[in-house]
């Protein structure tokens, strides 16, 4: 429920964990350690009570955040600092872990596709003007030359060129473009010079649909873990039930440990992380998976088909038989 927050934020809720289990352990030597230790185990634990009461008097429901909430009160109660401090450590740790791997994502997928300029040369009223990337309209006609990254989407009205598109139709041999002929984002203008009216700029491009697309998967959720994090929430209810039973009968320390005993923080990190592993794996070996669903339903796949033969073949020549011939 909270994966969306900074990865800066993740970096600063750990470290304070990491923190207050430093001052617990100079809390023999001066009370003013304990009060130090109160007040950083009290900052690390807001943003997780923020979100029990938001999922309790909100939504109106008892899940995984409203009982760790209730588990955070009762180590409070119990004067059980020590396990509080580490169980928190480990709830930030998980979701450092989990943003850290999130932000992988982006840099592979961007290694992957070509980067675009931050300038292009705009051909307007006979003169070249250099103007920024984001500033460029449809309607614009841009000036491409060789060594070039096309940076927008449009139709050449002057030049002929060849076009290395392997980003975007995984051809290896680049392909000849003249007037009239489309190009596209992120494609490597090879050789010669082309004026292209501009189609689609920003973030309309099919290459950044793409990267958009490549992006929302690494925050996809799993069918597994989407039921485990179900499974979770039902559970919270009899737990939290359990839990009220417990203290009267066994005590507020045995009660603690009942609350603690549920699986829905593990669920929160781990599913997702196995998902992210198997993509940046993809990733590194240039394979770019535009929904994680796809990885799930592999074990179903029996067959494969492929649109055409250029993304089978590996683009390099090579000498097959050497045949000599007398005279």
């Amino acid at each position: 429920s909270n994966i969306d927050a900074p990865e800066k934020e993740y970096d600063r809720l750990f470290n304070a964990s990491l923190v207050s289990l430093g001052l617990l352990a100079l809390t023999p030597l001066s009370p003013i350690f304990y009060v130090l230790t109160y007040a950083s185990i009290i900052y690390t634990c807001i943003p997780i009570l923020k979100l029990g009461e938001r999922q309790l008097f909100k939504r109106r429901t008892i899940g995984h955040d409203a009982l760790f909430s209730l588990y955070i009160i009762l180590c409070f109660l119990t004067h059980q600092e020590l396990i509080l401090a580490f169980s928190v450590l480990l709830y930030h740790g998980g979701s450092k872990v989990l943003a850290m791997n999130q932000a992988i994502s982006k840099p592979l997928i961007s290694g992957m596709l070509k980067e675009q300029p931050d300038k292009v040369w705009i051909f307007k009223d006979g003169v070249e003007i250099e103007s920024p990337l984001k500033d460029v309209r449809v309607g614009d006609i841009v000036l491409v030359r060789a060594g070039e990254v096309i940076a927008v989407d449009g139709m050449i009205i002057d030049g002929i060129a060849l076009i290395d598109q392997h980003t975007l139709t995984g051809e290896s041999q680049p392909v000849e473009k003249e007037t009239h002929g489309e190009v596209f984002s992120s494609t490597l203008l090879v050789s010669g010079q082309i004026k292209v009216r501009v189609s689609r700029a920003g973030e309309d491009t099919a290459i950044a649909k793409i990267g958009q697309i490549l992006d929302n998967t690494a925050t996809y959720t799993s069918s597994i873990q989407s039921k485990g994090e179900k499974w979770a929430n039902l559970i919270a209810l009899p737990i939290f039930g359990l839990t009220m039973v417990t203290w009267p009968i066994l005590g507020p320390f045995a009660a603690t440990a009942v609350v603690h005993s549920t699986f829905g923080n593990r669920l929160r990190v781990a599913a997702p992380i196995g998902t992210l592993n198997y993509l940046h794996s993809a990733y590194r070996n240039g394979l770019l998976i535009k929904d994680g669903r796809a990885i799930e339903e592999l074990n179903n796949v029996d067959t494969v088909l492929f649109d055409k033969t250029g993304t089978l073949t590996l683009g390099e020549p090579r000498v097959e038989e050497i045949a000599c011939t007398e005279g």
